[in-house]
């Protein structure tokens, strides 16, 4: 479209996942096998809660985590029956600001399980890149892909 002498154009760039690189990994890709059996042996009896991010200010991150803590205060009967596994690939680690996320990232983890029972591991968090096994083994574990950004695309 032209306006005042300007020319705007609007497309539809879908971003995420190729699932055709991923299907077939689980029966295909022994070391994938080997990652998903260690995810159900570890998680045995528990559903597991997936985030995936960047560690970005604009993901949600400490939001998710705030949204956690309140639903096992809320619901203390979950307690043992759900973990959040939330991956956070370090982004720009020397801007002062993703510092600070850091912090309050690993602060409110530190709460979530502070205010858990005894032998309970409520989060489990992953402050790296993780292979590709290892992702697509903790995609099909999870009973849900938590997706929670602020601002995105």
């Amino acid at each position: 479209m032209t306006a005042q002498g300007s020319s705007t154009r609007l497309d539809a760039l879908p971003i995420g996942i190729a699932p055709d690189e991923f299907a077939g990994y689980i029966e295909s890709d022994e070391k994938t096998q080997r990652a998903f059996e260690a995810l159900r042996r570890r998680y045995r009896n528990r559903r597991i809660l997936l985030g995936v991010d960047r560690l970005d200010y604009t993901k949600g991150i400490p939001e998710r985590l705030r949204a956690y803590r309140k639903l096992l205060q809320r619901a203390p009967h979950l307690h043992g029956q759900i973990v959040l596994v939330q991956v956070a690939v370090p982004s720009r680690e020397r801007i002062p600001e993703y510092d600070r996320l850091r912090n309050t990232v690993n602060s409110l983890v530190g709460e979530v399980k502070a205010s858990s029972a005894p032998r309970v591991t409520p989060v489990v968090y992953i402050r790296r890149g993780i292979s590709r096994s290892e992702l697509v083994a903790l995609y099909a574990a999870a009973e849900v892909g938590w997706v929670t950004p602020l601002r995105d695309g």
